[in-house]
């Protein structure tokens, strides 16, 4: 078992170690990197090709033999040199960054694949500002380990050993032991470095999701703080945020510029070396002037990749942290799974629960307790019950959203829990409480199914749920772009279209939660008087704190505290004179209920209900 950082349990797969992710892509792309670091190779052995330009004319120079035509000559060496060297490694570079950027696609996809599978409860206590840094900043280190890292990485390690091996066999070999010497420092000190700048850099990226947290925090409840007064408020803790966030970027700055230093400082006690020691070398003669000046190269070259090493260790450290974090969420696997799926396309909708208690991750107190019912296909159920009695915990065990226990759910004779997802999901029209709608067109948000539907069905379910002539007078009509969340509509015109897009799907069971509580009362009775025929054949479900939804289901239960304490038709509860009939007396003292008609088939339905204004 793995157990997150909020204590919630989840299950390991057996191979999930943080390590796999550059790896498998690495591994992946073996040839694509063996290519760059070829490159890389290349790109340093011309650099190496410098200093020996620069010995020769030095050399030419001592001896006197320079001259206009030698010194142009050297010129033109040193020019080539240069244009070549910069040819191979913007052609290296070029091949990184891209290996790079697949790298980050490649993870960004996976994450977001994976969270899709992850089930409801993984959501509830997380933060949407720890998941848009999963998204962004940690993925932005794995891309910067994958390039920058990797290149740096490779060239590092070959200058440095090709120009000790230049320094020591064209030079001298015990000048460039002893100027080599104080370099193993360098070993010691990355150790020394290394799980601080981890650390600090696992506290820059949580420090980052805190102040994502903030700002979105902030986007989405602006009318709230502003409502109450609460600017001075969310600036102050705005600020406590942003001084973290930059405290935290504080501490990992001064660990990688303590290590920064200590590398200038160990690479300046081998220039001292090569100066005082190879210049008494030059003067007695053992090395020419030419040697020396190409030494001298030689060792300036390696000043900027030894300097560099700080920083690749602080990527790789970065990228360490990143990848645990990425990783440990890829690590979990999703608690509702198809295991041992039926071999099911289509359902009609008949649902038997039989003694359903179940409790919510980390509660003691059951959500809903020894539920037994019977809807049989095609009949209307009536759900009611206080807040919190347990009505919408129902609805999403029908779901799968969380898992009841196996066997207390079974739908057309088959164990929910063995009826493949998509096809469960596929066969339910669901419009839920709290009206999600998305920040794009409203014909997009009404044709949200994996299979497009024609313009005349998506205004037919439309004008169903009785929103089409409300979106007609809009400027754009259904190409009305609707703001984050669909704040451009009010509560009533979001439910009808969260109400048209489950109605457009065709459903087996239709399940209605709480899906008219913010529309008028004259639209609702008109809203069920054209569902009647819809649901025809249909397995629903309605959920609701009004009577006026459920009186005219096959079947009603009032649900309190997970229990149904009461079932039968809306004549028979008023009758028994229970809660439900004391619901319905308090909700006619406040607004009459529609009286029932019958229409031409004989079928009752309500007249217009009384309302004022």
């Amino acid at each position: 078992m793995y157990r997150d950082g909020r204590g919630e349990a989840q299950v390991l797969k057996p191979e999930a170690r943080w390590e796999r992710l550059f790896r498998e892509h690495f591994w992946q792309n073996r040839g694509g990197y063996a290519f760059a670091f070829v490159l890389i190779i290349g790109a340093v052995m011309t650099q190496l090709l410098i200093p020996k330009v620069l010995e020769s004319f030095a050399d030419a120079y001592a001896a006197g033999t320079l001259s206009p035509l030698t010194a142009l000559e050297h010129g033109f060496w040193l020019l080539l040199v240069a244009v070549l060297m910069a040819a191979i490694r913007i052609a290296s570079r070029l091949r990184l960054y891209h290996l790079g950027r697949k790298f980050e696609r490649s993870v960004r996809s996976r994450l977001f694949a994976h969270w899709l599978r992850l089930p409801a409860e993984y959501y509830q206590g997380r933060r949407i500002g720890d998941l848009m840094a999963h998204a962004t900043n940690d993925i932005n280190l794995l891309r910067e380990k994958a390039n920058f890292g990797v290149m740096m990485l490779v060239e590092v390690i070959f200058l440095v050993s090709l120009s000790m091996v230049m320094m020591g066999v064209t030079v001298h070999p015990l000048l460039t032991f002893w100027v080599l010497l104080p370099l193993p420092l360098l070993s010691l000190a990355a150790y020394v470095f290394r799980r601080r700048i981890q650390r600090h850099s696992r506290g820059v990226q949580e420090a980052f999701a805190d102040l994502n947290t903030r700002v979105q925090e902030f986007c989405s409840g602006i009318q709230v703080i502003k409502a109450f007064v609460q600017e001075p408020a969310e600036l102050a803790r705005y600020e406590e945020a942003n001084r973290g966030n930059v405290e935290a970027n504080r501490r990992l700055i001064q660990s990688s510029a303590a290590f920064a230093a200590m590398s200038s400082l160990i690479v300046g006690l081998s220039f001292l070396i090569a100066l005082t020691y190879g210049g008494w070398l030059a003067m007695e003669g053992r090395i020419t002037l030419g040697q020396f000046i190409a030494f001298h190269t030689y060792l300036a070259q390696l000043i900027w990749p030894i300097e560099s090493i700080g920083r690749v260790i602080n990527v790789f450290q970065r990228a360490a942290a990143a990848e645990q974090r990425i990783a440990g969420i890829l690590a979990m696997e999703p608690s509702i799974r198809d295991e041992e799926a039926l071999p099911v396309r289509t359902l009609k909708g008949h649902i038997v629960i039989r003694d359903l208690t179940f409790f919510y991750p980390g509660n003691s107190r059951p959500a809903l307790h020894g539920v037994t019912l019977d809807i049989p296909a095609g009949s209307t159920l009536g759900v009611v019950g206080r807040v919190g009695s347990g009505k919408s915990t129902l609805v999403q065990l029908l779901l799968r959203l969380f898992d009841p226990p196996p066997g207390s759910i079974q739908v057309d004779g088959m164990p929910l829990e063995r009826i493949p997802l998509a096809v469960l999901r596929s066969q339910i029209g669901y419009v839920p409480q709290d009206n999600f709608l998305f920040s794009t067109a409203i014909y997009d948000n009404i044709d949200f199914h994996p299979v497009s539907h024609t313009e005349a069905e998506v205004h037919g379910a439309a004008s169903l749920a009785h929103i089409h002539e409300k979106i007609m007078q809009f400027p754009r009509q259904y190409g009305t772009l609707l703001g984050e969340r669909g704040v451009t509509l009010s509560g009533g015109q979001r439910q009808r279209v969260c109400m048209a897009r489950a109605l457009l799907k065709e459903p087996s069971i239709l399940i209605l939660d709480d899906s008219l509580s913010a529309v008028d009362a004259d639209t609702e009775t008109r809203i069920l008087q054209d569902l009647r025929r819809y649901r025809s054949g249909r397995t629903t479900i309605i959920v609701s704190h009004r009577i006026s939804s459920v009186q005219d289901a096959d079947q009603i239960i009032v649900l309190d505290e997970g229990r149904i304490v009461e079932q039968g038709t809306h004549d028979a509860l008023l009758a028994a004179g229970g809660v439900y009939a004391q619901m319905a007396a308090r909700q006619q003292r406040e607004e009459p209920l529609p009286e029932k008609r019958l229409d031409g088939a004989g079928r009752s339905f309500h007249g217009k209900r009384h309302t004022s204004g």
